[in-house]
This record gives C-alpha cells, structure tokens and sequence, in this order.
C-alpha cells in the first residue's frame, strides 16, 4: 500500500480510533528531559520490548509513538468503513495496488558502534541491544551495513592490506583485530536474535592507501589504474574471509561516497573517481562477482547523496551505457535531503525499473551547526519518519540508519 502522510497525521489518525489494547509488550521505563520527549530507560533488570501480532480478518493492529511519551503503543480494533462523516484526515488503504518489495531496514555496524556494544557494563545489556534491534522483541532489523576496513568512526586509520606496499596479488589481506573482535561477534549475535536473514551491506571507505594516487587514506585522489582489478579483488578477499565467519555479504558498493574523494574532502577515508575508472571497475566487479561463488552479491551504484545520482548514474549511464548492466542497484545517503527532493529519485530511475534504490545511511547531528547529541529530540524522530516514508514512496526497497549506537 502506499502512504503518503506526515507523522502528526499518523499519529492524530491513530489516536482518534476507537481501540482495544491487545497482548501487552514490557512497556518503557520513561526518562523525562527538560523540554523534550521521554528517554526509555534499559538496564540489565528491565528492558521494553515491542513485538508483533498479526491481525485476524476484519482487524487491525496500530504501534503509536508520540511527543507526548507513547513508545511503540499497541493496540487493535475492527475495520470499518469510511462514513464521510469523520472530520479529521483519512488514509485510503488500496491493497489491490502493488508497489516495491521491501527488503528491509537496519543500522551500521561501525567500529565505534561495536566497541560500545561490546563495552556495556554486563552481557544481560549486551543482550538487550541487540534484542532491541534484531529479535522478534525488537524492531525486527534485518539489513547490517558493515565498512570494509577503517572509516571516520574508527580509532585508527587502517584498510586490510595495509603493507606491503604495491602488492597486487593481495599477499597480506587480513581482517583487522576490530573485526574479530568487535564486528563480526556484533553481527553473529544479530544474525542469532533474528527470525529472518540478514543482509550485509558493504562499502569501503578507501583501499590501501598504495593503490591512490595520493598515497593517502584522506584527500583528494583516484585509483591507481595499474590497481583497478587488485581493488575489485580486495572487495572479493573481503567477502571470502566473512564468507569464511559463516557471514554472507549480500552487496558491495563501488565505494563510500565517492563525492569526498572527488572534491577532496580530507575529513574521513574517502576515494575519489572517474567515470571511466567507474565504469571499468563496476565491469571488472560484474564479471569477477558474477563468475564465482558471489555470483548473488548485488553490485551498488553511488553510495552517495541524493543529489550526486545526476553524476553517478546519469551522466555516468550516458557516457558509458553498458554500465546499467553490470550495477544492480543505486544506493543513496540522507544529508542534505534537505535541498534534493525525493521526487528526484523517481525522475532519475523511471527509466531503469529493473534497479532497485535502497537508502544506506542517515543520521542526525552531523552538520558542523548541528548539536551532536540531542536526547529526547522528538523534531529528531520526525526526521527520520518523515525520511523513511519518503523513500518509500519514491519506490525505495529499505533503509539504513548509521552507526547503532554510541556514548556520546
């Protein structure tokens, strides 16, 4: 069904029906904040939980969060049929209508997320947060999006084949010490909360710094092109050795926005393109993937804003047509949605109905005005649901919040 409504509209509709509680969840430990919304409180003794009933014919089941402190509220009650007589707003529900298939929503599990998981003070909490996000008491999360090597929110920089220097056969590819021993076990204790599959969604933020042509992990630069097919094969040494944790990679980005690179934005890891070197590399990747035992892996386009889709989609698609074929999908980022439509994304992909667009990392505060930290922001949530409807109603199959949790 298709919805195109903002969140006061949900929430006033939801309030307004007449409803029956139905099985109740362990309702939240309610923190107030000063001129804010309620925290839920976790601790190892007591954590919410939220869970799933199905509606029998003729019913429905509503979750309701509110400014006012409602957290996943339940309820059901009888469907019944529009009078014209109700004077607040109407959805119409046309279940006839079929629209994409959602494959699912999810977090990142970054260093610094899986540090501070793995630093909680008692496994009962480490348990609780990952049952918040991945178990069936929980929100379900069935998408982990999972760097390949360092990023910004590393405490070193660091890629997997650091040294030596110039080794095109990737002699030393090794998985780091923050995937041992804080990624992978993060994504297992996921991959053991959830009933459904979970899919890995990877990018890297750079290669080895030898493989650039600044010799960098930051700043501007390209890909050495004596180095393209040794950067595909570092992505295909990345999925064998999670392959071999018994974690099966379900897509690969041609990189992590690849706009920083380009510009030379030297804040975080970052490489810049080409559209040729893109172009030849999305090729190298289709037929190195799809000729091997990741032959489902999907291959990502962008990984970028909104607005870089115009460049690394349809400029790149008219320079180098035969590119459509190698890419699976287009990923997108959230910042500064702001100023680029959603509509854009449907004007942009109407030509290409074979290709899925999936939204792979949103966060708040991360504009230099931005106040970091905000609890209890409820403008905050409204960010994030208005953002998410959008997406879904520009025919976007999921999306993926940034880093799943930090101290601070």
């Amino acid at each position: 069904m298709k919805l195109n409504v903002k969140l006061s509209v949900v929430i006033a509709i939801l309030c307004m029906l007449w409803v029956t509680l139905v099985k109740s969840d362990i309702p939240c430990a309610a923190r107030e904040v000063a001129n804010r919304s309620v925290l839920c409180v976790c601790t190892k003794d007591y954590c919410d939980t939220v869970t799933r009933d199905v509606p029998v014919a003729g019913k429905y089941v509503s979750y309701v969060s509110s400014e006012d402190g409602l957290r996943f509220n339940k309820s059901s009650a009888d469907l019944r049929s529009y009078d014209g007589t109700s004077s607040g707003a109407t959805l119409i529900l046309d279940p006839e209508t079929k629209y994409q298939t959602i494959n699912g929503f999810g977090g990142a599990v970054t260093d610094s997320a899986a540090i501070n998981w793995k630093n909680l003070s008692d496994p009962t909490l480490m348990q609780h947060l990952i049952d918040s996000y991945c178990g069936d008491s929980g929100i379900q999360y069935n998408m982990l999006r999972v760097p390949i090597g360092g990023t910004d929110f590393s405490v070193r920089g660091y890629t997997y084949n650091d040294l030596p220097v110039d080794d095109a056969a990737l002699s030393n590819f090794t998985l780091a010490y923050e995937d041992y021993e804080y990624k992978i076990p993060m994504i297992k204790a996921c991959m053991a909360a959830a009933s459904a599959p979970v899919h890995i969604v990877s990018a890297t933020w750079s290669p080895p710094a030898w493989m650039k042509t600044n010799n960098a992990l930051r700043g501007y630069s390209r890909l050495r092109k004596e180095y393209l097919q040794t950067y595909v094969d570092y992505h295909y040494k990345f999925m064998e050795k999670y392959a071999a944790e018994n974690i099966s990679v379900w897509s690969v980005s041609i990189s992590n926005e690849p706009i920083d690179g380009t510009s030379g934005y030297d804040k975080i890891n970052t490489l810049g393109w080409s559209y040729d070197y893109m172009a030849e590399v999305a090729q190298r990747m289709a037929t190195t993937f799809r000729n091997s035992t990741f032959k489902d892996v999907k291959i990502l386009a962008a990984d970028d804003q909104r607005y870089t889709l115009n460049i690394y989609w349809t400029t790149l698609v008219l320079l180098y047509p035969d590119v459509v074929d190698y890419f699976d999908g287009v990923a997108i980022h959230w910042y500064l949605n702001k100023v680029t439509p959603a509509s854009t994304v449907t004007a942009i992909m109407k030509d290409y109905p074979d290709k899925f667009v999936i939204s792979t990392e949103a966060c708040n505060g991360a504009l230099f005005t931005d106040t970091i930290v905000d609890l209890g922001s409820w403008s905050r949530a409204e960010d994030y649901f208005v953002d998410i409807l959008e997406n879904l109603n520009t025919n976007l199959i999921g999306w993926i919040d940034w880093n799943m949790c930090l101290n601070g």
